[in-house]
């Protein structure tokens, strides 16, 4: 009988302990190959985490570039504001002058006065023009 329960527990025993050398042997393998992908998944994280910080430092680059250029455009459009309302007033003293004269009555009464005047201020006016656009070749 004991040699039974022997021949019995050792078929059993044997049954076991290579399937938990199997088990064990697979385990293993499992860990091995999971670790090599998340090590693998880790460095290509590390990597995509380095272009992601570089993106942002460029974004913040050009934010910060951005809102200095607002600045200065709001700046100059300040300015050029200001200009605009000084211009503005100057056209309007010179309009208010030219409604005080009637300048048809005047160019009957004194024809060659107007005349030599228009003419000035048209050479003026082309001088002006030609000296702003630079050299004519």
């Amino acid at each position: 009988m004991l040699l039974l329960l022997k021949q019995v527990f050792s078929g059993v025993f044997t049954k076991v302990l290579i399937t938990l050398l199997i088990g064990m042997t697979g385990w293993n393998v499992y860990n091995q190959v999971t670790t090599k992908n998340l090590k693998s998944q880790y460095l290509q994280l590390l990597s995509d985490n380095g272009v992601l910080v570089r993106n942002v430092e460029s974004s913040v680059e050009t934010i910060n570039s951005l809102k200095d250029s607002i600045e200065k455009y709001e700046e100059l459009n300040n300015k050029l504001q200001q200009n605009l309302t000084a211009s503005n007033g100057r056209v309007r003293v010179l309009q208010e002058k030219l409604n005080k004269h009637d300048l048809t009555d005047l160019s009957i009464k004194k024809p060659t006065l107007i005349e030599k005047r228009m003419q000035n201020a048209t050479n003026e006016t082309f001088n002006n023009f030609f000296d702003f656009t630079g050299p004519s070749n």
